[in-house]
């Protein structure tokens, strides 16, 4: 449904949909997929920021195909706008395809690192492994940092000073996805950066003493994102959403009285879903309500949810597999705030002893 159909400041329609139960699949692209912030040496460097192929390189197709199923220029780039990419193709199986150049090692150029990044859900399926001299030295599968977030690699090649070698990339696979690689240097070596910070509504517990990403009562419109989220409430099927759920997710919450309604929507550019949960240790088994409609336009919506009892509830947003990326939150919350009594005192007091 298009955004502009909400009518801010009025009541949301209360909406019915019966959710299909056919099974939906991990996408197999990214689109700006996301990356640290580092610095790369340029002692011999390749960023395939130039004519494709890159000079001195050269690729391979175990069965033919050298257009169909081969790497190519690619957009989804670490930095800059170019790297080289290859796409997961389901009519040419399986795929064996090898991207390559000749180096001398020499001191200051005898490690090879470089960026990479794939469909962690998809890893089990395929793989991109780095040969030198068609010797396995790496293999990107065995060490996938999440869905389409680009990691160094760093490879000590100081074994093969003076030699000429073929160092290649070979990307092979029966049900896999795409993958993308950029930057890639042979210099002293290069320290990986430490892993970033995931977000700060991470988990129910990142948020329980904060008041940022708490709904308010009245309208609310809010940017997150979800590239740097763990999974840390998945669901399986049959679930509240309809189906199950493995994706990066981040967490607010909304106090509600018995009665008492919230109307929340997302927007974002991947398959996404959106679910109530009050047990964040079982959110499987206390899914109050869940929303999972939409495939690839990333709308999902929870109209019209009627609180069942006084409580805090927390509103998982979340990609269903392997998107992310920012993500616009917004709706009504037609609560009264966190006036929930325990013992002798709210929530609020509660929580303001924690400030």
């Amino acid at each position: 449904m298009p955004r502009k159909y909400l009518l801010w400041g009025l009541a949301f329609a209360l909406m019915a949909a019966v959710m299909a139960m056919a099974a939906k699949e991990a996408p197999r692209s990214a689109h700006h997929p996301h990356h640290p912030t580092a610095t790369d040496t340029r002692d011999s460097f390749e960023g395939f920021e130039g004519a494709w192929l890159p000079e001195g390189w050269q690729f391979y197709s175990a069965s033919g195909h050298m257009d169909q199923e081969n790497w190519y220029h690619g957009t989804e780039a670490y930095e800059g706008s170019f790297c080289a990419a290859i796409d997961f193709d389901p009519d040419l199986l399986p795929q064996d395809c090898l991207l390559t150049f000749e180096h001398m090692v020499k001191e200051g150029e005898d490690h090879l690192n470089f960026w990479i990044a794939g469909s962690d859900y998809h890893s089990a399926n395929y793989d991109c492994t780095v040969e030198i001299n068609e010797h396995t030295v790496y293999s990107w599968a065995d060490n996938a940092v999440g869905s389409y977030v680009y990691s160094l690699v760093d490879l000590d090649l100081s074994e093969h000073l003076g030699q000429s070698v073929d160092i290649g990339f070979r990307y092979q696979g029966v049900d896999g996805a795409a993958l993308y690689l950029d930057a890639v240097g042979l210099n002293e070596g290069v320290e990986p950066p430490p892993p970033p910070e995931p977000p700060a509504n991470d988990t129910c517990e990142d948020i329980y003493y904060s008041w940022d990403h708490e709904l308010a009562p009245g309208a609310f419109s809010i940017w997150t994102d979800n590239t740097l989220a763990n999974p840390d409430y998945s669901l399986t099927y049959p679930s509240c959403t309809g189906y199950s759920c493995s994706g990066r997710d981040v967490v607010y919450s909304v106090c509600l009285q018995a009665g008492e309604q919230l109307d929340v929507a997302m927007q974002c550019s991947f398959d996404a879903a959106l679910y109530i949960i009050t047990d964040c240790d079982d959110p499987q088994n206390s899914c109050v309500a869940g929303a999972d409609a939409t495939v690839s336009e990333g709308y999902e919506e929870i109209m019209g949810f009627v609180a069942p009892a006084n409580a805090i509830y927390y509103i998982i947003v979340s990609a269903y597999s392997d998107g992310s990326g920012p993500i616009e939150l917004f709706g009504v919350n037609y609560g009264s705030g966190c006036i929930i009594a325990t013992e002798e005192q709210t929530l609020d007091g509660m929580k303001a002893m924690y400030r």
